[in-house]
């Protein structure tokens, strides 16, 4: 079994009439329950001018990855978060993390001053 950290990349607009503090407000139940799960490290959930989000998920591993993954839908989806959210525009993915820096390039910038 591979342990090694796994990023879940998911990117979306939001449904029609929806802004995005309807949104961020929907989102606080999707928080907890991120929390609570096996593996789970951090969050970021972030936007651009064009109106497209992105929601990226740091977990311990891909088992840990897809086992929330096939569990979500079963407890959201008629969440108001999901009702946010067009369908039609949901992209996502998993990945394993090949390589992280983690403030190598400001320690790196640091050392030529």
């Amino acid at each position: 079994m591979n342990s090694t950290t796994a990023i879940e990349l998911i990117t979306f607009k939001l449904s029609t009439n929806i802004d995005n503090s309807q949104f961020l407000e929907s989102n606080k139940t999707i928080t907890h329950w991120l929390a609570k799960q096996n593996g789970y490290q951090s969050r970021y959930l972030s936007n651009n001018s064009e109106g497209l989000w992105s929601d990226l998920v740091l977990w311990e591993s891909m088992e840990a990855a897809e086992a929330a993954s096939a569990q979500f839908m079963a407890a959201h989806a008629e969440s108001d978060f999901m009702k946010c959210i067009d369908p039609e525009s949901v992209n996502m993915n998993h990945f394993n993390v090949q390589h992280s820096s983690h403030g190598l390039a400001k320690a790196d910038s640091a050392d030529k001053i």
